[in-house]
Order: structure tokens, then sequence, then C-alpha cells
């Protein structure tokens, strides 16, 4: 459910539901207290999930004996798009890296499509024209938005992967090696002691052997916070296939490489019978290396992804299109996560990350709870019990709050086999009791 319809199922477990601005933030604050508390309580299934990450190395363009030393690069005064000499659509992992022209300017790489190399900002240099150098280093690579905490960190093999109750690897086919307690394939977190950091050289290339996690401003990368400094506009207008007489919302979102920033403004427009077509307005500009997210969500339904254009626009008519993804929850940390290695890459290589999500705040009306719908009326009573004055009333809810949060834990933890951790330290991993399964999460 979403944060509106919490709202409203706790009003009706307590008989009120006060037509006031403060009654609402009141509920809407203790359903997110109650969300975090109860996230923060077990390891949930529900907050596990898997990626792959691809990373590459460094390289050169017009120079050096590297694959693209053959390729040099044409640059145009005012642009941001860099072009080369032949496909450089193979280097999608370079995203969010830094870009070196032949003046040695730095830029971070925002997108990457066919022979293009799309950058942050404009170029700044004055060897301008074509057949000219480059360089993209990669220092580190982004990690998904909502990632917490990695779990684990494998490296991919020709060779297929099943874990054992006891955490023992057996490879055969494509997929995934390594262990609980660390061994081939895993890969170390960068141990926390001044000294041992001191003992490697970011300079050095090789097979990645150990990582870490570094953090970035969210709005240095994506320009600022929209919620703030643009006011999304819509109207109606002819045409279009949309439902007749129906009310839309919308909200867009910049994005940057793997980063999407916040969402706007959230507009409401309702259709009519010869109307069908809604115009949004007053969206904010960038270099064409951004590019912009418009979500759209019938009535009080979620937000869904219609679509995604170059920002150097400021308007958007949706005449009905699709949705293309499921369901958006808009969780945005202002930081953002990225993984460096040592040693840096020397060829391309991928992983598979097991990590823990973040829990986001519940606060616009259609959020919706990490917790699974199925159990989220622990929610529900355990806020109501708080609200409610009648002991009778709160004892009840007490109860009930108590037998959702066990049907909850009996779904989402006691399923799994847990055991202790020998070797915390072989997977970057505290101290704790563990499911042997966490490289490849239960999924719920």
């Amino acid at each position: 459910m979403q944060l509106k319809q919490l709202r409203q199922a706790v009003e009706n477990e307590i008989n009120l539901a006060p037509d006031n601005e403060v009654w609402r933030r009141r509920v809407r604050d203790l359903l997110s207290q109650e969300h975090r508390a109860i996230c923060a309580m077990e390891d949930w299934n529900f907050l596990r999930t898997q990626y792959e990450l691809t990373v590459g190395p460094d390289l050169d363009f017009g120079s050096g004996s590297g694959a693209y030393s053959g390729v040099t690069v044409t640059y145009t005064g005012g642009s941001n798009t860099v072009t080369a000499s032949a496909s450089v659509a193979a280097l999608g992992y370079a995203v969010g890296s830094t870009f070196l022209d032949s003046e040695n300017n730095q830029y971070t790489i925002a997108r990457i499509s066919g022979s293009d190399i799309l950058l942050s900002n404009n170029y700044a240099g004055t060897d301008t024209g074509s057949g000219k150098l480059g360089s993209i280093r990669c220092l580190s690579f982004p990690l998904p938005q909502d990632l917490d905490q990695v779990l684990a960190h494998y490296e991919k093999q020709e060779s297929g992967t099943t874990i054992a109750a006891d955490g023992t690897v057996t490879t055969s086919g494509n997929g995934f090696i390594g262990n609980l307690d660390g061994g081939s394939g895993v890969l170390r977190m960068f141990g926390e002691q001044e000294d041992e950091l001191k003992a490697y050289s970011m300079n050095d290339t090789g097979e990645p052997k150990l990582y870490r996690i570094l953090e970035e401003d969210l709005a240095s990368l994506v320009g600022g916070d929209i919620r703030q400094d643009h006011e999304l506009a819509a109207a109606a207008s002819s045409g279009g296939t949309l439902a007749a007489s129906t009310t839309y919302r919308y909200c867009y979102a910049l994005t940057v490489g793997s980063v999407v920033g916040p969402p706007s403004n959230i507009v409401e427009v309702t259709t009519t019978a010869s109307n069908k077509t809604v115009d949004l307005s007053s969206m904010k500009t960038k270099a064409s290396g951004y590019r912009q997210i418009i979500y759209r969500a019938k009535g009080e339904g979620p937000f869904y992804k219609i679509a995604t254009q170059d920002s150097a626009t400021s308007t958007y008519s949706d005449t009905g299109a699709a949705n293309q993804d499921d369901r958006v929850d808009f969780g945005v940390s202002d930081r953002v996560k990225r993984i460096q290695y040592y040693p840096r890459p020397d060829g391309v290589y991928t992983f598979r990350l097991a990590y823990r999500r973040r829990v986001t705040d519940l606060v616009l009306p259609h959020d919706v709870p990490a917790i699974p719908e199925p159990y989220q009326a622990v929610l529900i009573h355990r806020v109501a019990e708080r609200l409610t004055r009648n002991p009778s009333e709160k004892e009840l809810q007490r109860r009930l709050g108590d037998e959702a949060f066990a049907r909850l834990r009996q779904a989402q933890v006691s399923a799994r086999v847990e055991r202790a951790v020998r070797k915390p330290w072989g997977t970057g991993m505290p101290r704790g009791r563990w499911p042997v399964n966490f490289g490849i999460p239960t999924l719920s």
C-alpha cells in the first residue's frame, strides 16, 4: 500500500480521521518511524538483493598500445559531445568516470552512445578538431542508489554455482564463484586500519582483489535539487489516447550516468473527452549529457516511468505513452555510493554484489514501504496502538501488531538457515549470524 492508503487504514482501525494537516503529518511520521524501526530489527529477506557490476581499465585514445590506441577523438567548442573515430559502445562501464582531454582538462562522463562520449560539461579546451588524443581514468564505479551495505562480493567466472548449506560452492556452467568464508572468487573489503590502506598504491593494475565503498554528493552530480529550484507545470490539450475524465499525476527527475536525482514536485491534470493529451512544461534543462525521466500515475495509483529524453528541452507531451517499468518507489539519498578496487582493473571484469537495500522515510503520499504488502498490517496496528487512548483498544492493537510481526518474521527470516560466520573479514561483513545463501539472496 502507499503511504496515503496506510494512513487511511490506521484511521479506520481507531475510527478517527481529523481533517487537518497536523494530524496527517503525525500519522505519516509515526508510520515512517515504525517502518524504520521494523526494518532495523532483523536481517530481512525483503531488504536483500543482488546486482551485477561490470568494471574496466583506464584507456588512452590515439596513443599507447591499448585497445583504443588507434582511435582518436574530435572536440567541438561549446559542445559536451566528444566523438570517437570508432564505436565506444563497449565502454559503458566508464560512465561516471573521468575524461581527460588533450590539454588535461577533466570532465565527468555522463553517457556513452555509439561513438559519442557525452560529458557533464561543455568542452573547455582550445584543441578543437578531429584526430585528437584523450583518455579515460576509472578510479571508481557507480553502485545502485538503494545500496546500504554490501553483504558479499563475488567475481564472475565461466562456471555455474551452487551453494551448499555449509557455504561450500560447487561450479559448473556459467555463473559466480565464492563462498561464505572467503577464498577463491570472493573479494575482500579494504581494512579500516590506516597502515593497511597505505600499503596499496592506486596506480597498481591487475585483477581486483580488494574493494572499498566511497560516497559522493548527489546534488553535485545531477545539478542541484530540482524540487527546490524548478516547479513542474502541466495542462491538458486536444488529441491523445489517455483515458477521458481521469486525473493523472506527473513528476520527473534528472539523471546522469547511472545516477537518478530526486523527483520534482507532483502536478495533477484531469483529462476531458476532447483533451486527452497532457503537456508538461517548466522542466529543468541541462547539457545533453543529462536526461530527464518522466513519471506518471493514474489517479492515486503508483508512479511508473513513461519516457526518458535529453534534458536540453523543458517540455514533454504525453499523448498516451505506455508504462515502461515496474512501479517506482521514490527513495533517494543525498549521497551516492561508488566502489573502488585494488588493484585497479587491468581488463573488463564482471562481479556480483549481494547487498542490503537502504530503507527510506515515508514522506510523499505515493511512497511505498519496503515491507511486502501482505505483511504491512504490522505498520497499521503498531501506529494505531500509539494513537488510540482507549486502554482496551490499545491492548487489541498491540496484540494484532504482535501477531502481524510474527507472521512477517516467520515468512522473511526463519525460513533461512543461519550459522555463525567464522571469518567475517573474508567478505567484509560484520560479525554475527548470517544466512548461508547471502550470495544469492532470496527475493520476495
